[in-house]
């Protein structure tokens, strides 16, 4: 079974696009493969905001009118090391089993703009998984 890494910064920055990608017609094998790689990516997502909603409890306060926590804008200590946390959080490496990235040859037709795309860019690629690199002319 297929091994993939990601960072977790990516698969947050990608959140959005695959939402926009997933409503769009596409062949079935690549409906398929996408929502098998959504419902990971989720999953991953659910646990990151998790961590960081217990983060936001660890360097903040609870605002009992609104049923909230957040970090005071005058704490600027717990507001640097609440980054700081977050960070380390966003530059962990998932490992995501089971799937390669998509083809992008998968998504002729579709419309993605270049944002998205480039915010899909771990995801979606233009090489097969077990293509070689293209060999370089001899110039001699």
């Amino acid at each position: 079974m297929p091994l993939f890494n990601i960072k977790l910064n990516s698969l947050v920055n990608a959140q959005d696009s695959l939402a926009k990608l997933i409503t769009k017609e596409l062949p079935i094998k690549t409906s398929y493969r996408l929502s098998k790689i959504i419902s990971k990516v989720n999953s991953e997502l659910k646990q990151f905001h998790k961590t960081r909603e217990n983060l936001i409890k660890k360097y903040g306060v609870e605002d009992l009118k609104a049923k909230t926590w957040q970090i005071p804008d005058d704490d600027e200590e717990s507001k640097e090391k609440y980054q700081a946390d977050v960070t380390e959080l966003l530059d962990v490496d998932v490992e995501l089993s089971g799937f390669s990235p998509l083809l992008i040859t998968e998504f002729e037709g579709v419309k993605i703009s270049a944002l998205d795309l480039s915010l899909m860019s771990e995801l979606i690629t233009d090489a097969k998984p077990d293509a070689k690199p293209d060999a370089k002319p001899d110039r001699t």
